[in-house]
């Protein structure tokens, strides 16, 4: 075990040596938490590359346009949420720029529950951009011809809006529990959009489109946090191609 010894004070006896003990497990614990980024004075600004799922296994082209037109960040965020579902940035709202909410995607969480850190998006992207992507690569998986500009859209094109109303992840930590180890904290992650469909022969949809996936956390959070955004994406991305078949119908 590690001993710790500390001055304490006993009546008028003055001064005596106190020696505080921590059990194996616990200073087990400790490490842990200090190599995983749950304790504030080891977290950093970080940033992770996330790219959108890959094309699947190309459809033939069945030479129907469709224009993403326009991919909006509504997440709401808010100052000290008691729900770390919902976002939150650690400089405060009044200070965090437009780009810097459209980046973030994390917030991270000391073993006493209080907020500490954000995490980014990587690479220059934001939340705006990855799920553009993600859905155009849907897309082009399902046969679509896939048009950036609406302008250059022939009159039959499909056109989608999208709004994000989540992107974001936090760490779960069981509640009620002494100390806090590996089997208790998990990766938590969920996106949740409103896909808006319109087109010709009075196409006019809205249509929910969300995921969620959760990882359990480990020595290494980085990639903790990139697997549990690979499989929400994916998940997406699976849910996104039964949506854009029945398009087909339409």
């Amino acid at each position: 075990m590690l001993a710790i010894m500390s001055q304490g004070k006993s009546g008028a006896h003055g001064g005596e040596l106190m020696i505080l003990k921590l059990w194996p497990a616990a200073l087990a614990v400790v490490c842990i938490a200090l190599s995983t980024g749950l304790v504030s004075t080891a977290i950093a600004r970080e940033e992770l590359k996330i790219d959108a799922p890959p094309i699947a296994t190309q459809k033939p082209a069945n030479y129907r346009q469709v224009c993403i037109r326009k991919v909006t960040d509504d997440r709401e965020f808010k100052d000290r949420p008691s729900n770390p579902e919902t976002p939150s940035m650690s400089m405060g709202l009044s200070k965090a720029s437009f780009i810097e909410k459209s980046a973030a995607i994390v917030r991270y969480r000391d073993l006493e529950g209080k907020w500490t850190d954000n995490m980014y998006l990587g690479g220059g992207d934001t939340v705006q951009s990855l799920i553009r992507q993600t859905l155009e690569n849907v897309l082009k998986g399902q046969g679509y011809i896939v048009v950036s500009d609406p302008k250059k859209a022939n009159p039959e094109a499909i056109i989608i809006d999208v709004s994000i109303t989540k992107l974001w992840a936090w760490l779960y930590i069981h509640p009620g529990r002494m100390f806090v180890d590996m089997s208790d904290a998990f990766a938590e992650s969920a996106l949740d959009t409103t896909l808006t469909i319109t087109g010709p022969n009075g196409l006019n949809e809205t249509h929910p489109l969300s995921s969620r996936a959760r990882n359990k956390m480990g020595l290494n959070p980085s990639t903790i946090w990139t697997k549990t955004f690979k499989m929400l994406l994916y998940d997406y991305s699976i849910n996104a191609g039964f949506l854009f078949t029945d398009l087909k119908k339409k």
